[in-house]
């Protein structure tokens, strides 16, 4: 898929490519490859910021950090946790705010003291 042959303003094109990655990424990191996981998440990652986009990113960071966990990349891993919590939060994930919160606690990840009204 060529990036710079989108059309401007076609984002469902944009969306698809940063699902396709991050499909392929959570497929990897299931049969235990982490590091081909983390490759295709930062390729999503940065279709999604080449073009300002939100779309997936609070998963995207999410799943990065999981990988890097399991390729013990602590202090990765912890910022990348925070990155997912916040955007999270931005885009009212609840569920996956919870997923978070539970894998922080179980890596021993001190959690972010945020206001409630954030």
């Amino acid at each position: 898929m060529d990036a710079q042959a989108m059309p401007m303003g076609d984002d469902d094109y944009l969306q698809n490519e940063i699902l396709i990655y991050a499909s392929a990424a959570q497929l990897y990191a299931k049969i235990n490859f982490p590091e081909e996981a983390l490759e295709l998440i930062d390729l999503a990652l940065k279709k999604a910021q080449e073009s300002q986009s939100l779309y997936l990113l609070d998963r995207l960071y999410a799943q990065k950090a999981a990988n890097e966990v399991v390729l013990n990349n602590v202090q990765s891993a912890h910022d990348h946790y925070y990155v997912a919590y916040a955007l999270s939060l931005v885009t009212h994930n609840s569920s996956l705010t919870e997923k978070i919160t539970k894998e922080m606690a179980e890596y021993h990840i001190a959690p972010l003291q945020v206001a409630n009204d954030a």
